[in-house]
């Protein structure tokens, strides 16, 4: 089984207030509930810029490095540093096919990457082909029109691909009993 767990931290800047702490240290104890038996894969926008910096530590050697287009940091990136140093998480974004890498956020005023594929170490060689597709390149690549009153969305499309191989032999010999009733 996978555990799936989609995210949105709203902007630094939120009328709602800044809730990044809070929202981090309920993360955290999700990813320490759940990550003990299955893997984990954390998805969304965390409105968090980490620039340069690695997300894991050097006593994580079997990472690749991450390579970043996004040079800027942000606060909402140093919480998001913190998380996934706390959590032994790593990003997916920017590690496999540079070529499949891409801004996640896309607007007439700039660009970012705020949107993030995140899991345990433990489970990072589970996925690959990490790929970010931009809305634009969607639209044309499946020849979508879109209504000249419509918006077309600003924030790119995040997918990876999964092995459950060694996870499903887990579950095989539950299906078959359940098939015998």
């Amino acid at each position: 089984m996978l555990y799936l767990c989609v995210c949105y931290l709203q902007p630094e800047r939120s009328s709602r207030g800044n809730i990044a702490q809070e929202f981090y240290d309920h993360l955290l104890s999700q990813v320490y509930l759940y990550s003990s038996y299955n893997p984990v894969l954390i998805c969304g926008d965390f409105n968090g810029r980490i620039g340069n910096s690695q997300d894991r530590t050097d006593s994580i050697c079997t990472l690749p490095d991450r390579c970043y287009i996004d040079s800027v940091k942000n606060a909402f990136g140093v919480f998001l540093l913190e998380f996934l140093n706390d959590s032994n998480c790593s990003l997916l974004n920017g590690r496999g096919d540079s070529t499949k890498d891409n801004f996640t956020y896309v607007s007439p005023i700039g660009k970012s990457v705020v949107d993030y594929m995140i899991t345990p170490h433990a489970s990072f060689t589970k996925f690959y082909d990490f790929e970010v597709k931009l809305v634009s390149d969607l639209l044309i690549d499946h020849n979508i029109e879109v209504h000249p009153n419509s918006r077309v969305p600003d924030h790119s499309v995040l997918q990876c691909s999964f092995d459950y191989s060694e996870y499903r032999n887990y579950s095989s010999p539950q299906v078959a009993k359940n098939a015998n009733l």
